[in-house]
């Protein structure tokens, strides 16, 4: 995913139930999250990541220049607290978070570098004061973002092909359970195919 002079800004954005396990957070949810960038450009300064998450609010973890080394990011993707587990998904706020805080030139976000959202998700999107179609039209149309959706268990299937970007069958995966992330090689092969399919390994 993006070796050589290849630039991207990535945001990983996930939201994960307050009944799934802590250690079934661990192993399944960050351990995919973090598998993402096993091959990235990080330490070259070309591909930089940031991570949000979302429950009643959206919250940004950290942010695109937090992390400068490949050993680093994967580090603090896998150190991320269980207690970010939420019954509420407020999606809407966390793209309007993403949209109106990540995406500035503070917070690391490059104006002009090809940028992406991954979204996972267990959860259909609860009420927000943010239509999250809305902030999906805005992010495309004013970024240029390209998005990607993973669905998990209760996942709004529906909503989530509406988020990903066109064609919908490249840029939206779905699994039965958490477990399956890892377990099935061919969603984690797909968003990274589907982000930069030339440079992938």
């Amino acid at each position: 995913m993006f070796s050589g002079n290849v630039k991207a800004d990535i945001t990983v954005l996930f939201h994960a139930s307050h009944k799934t396990k802590a250690k079934l957070f661990k192993n399944s949810l960050l351990n995919f999250i973090s598998s993402l960038f096993a091959k990235a450009a990080i330490d070259s300064g070309n591909v930089k990541v940031a991570l949000v998450n979302y429950g009643a609010t959206g919250t940004i973890l950290f942010n695109f220049n937090k992390y400068t080394t490949k050993s680093d990011l994967r580090k603090a993707i896998r150190r991320s607290s269980a207690k970010v587990r939420n019954s509420n998904a407020d999606l809407g706020d966390a793209l309007h978070l993403i949209r109106t805080k990540l995406f500035t030139e503070q917070e690391g976000f490059r104006s002009g570098i090809p940028s992406f959202i991954i979204l996972l998700t267990d959860l259909p999107s609860s009420k927000s004061s943010y239509s999250v179609q809305d902030e999906v039209d805005r992010i495309k149309r004013d970024f240029k973002t390209t998005i990607f959706t993973v669905g998990v268990e209760k996942a709004d299937l529906k909503e989530l092909q509406m988020i990903a970007s066109s064609p919908t069958r490249n840029h939206f995966q779905s699994v039965a359970k958490l477990q399956d992330l890892i377990a099935n090689k061919d969603i984690l092969a797909n968003v990274r195919n589907g982000i930069h399919p030339r440079k992938f390994y």
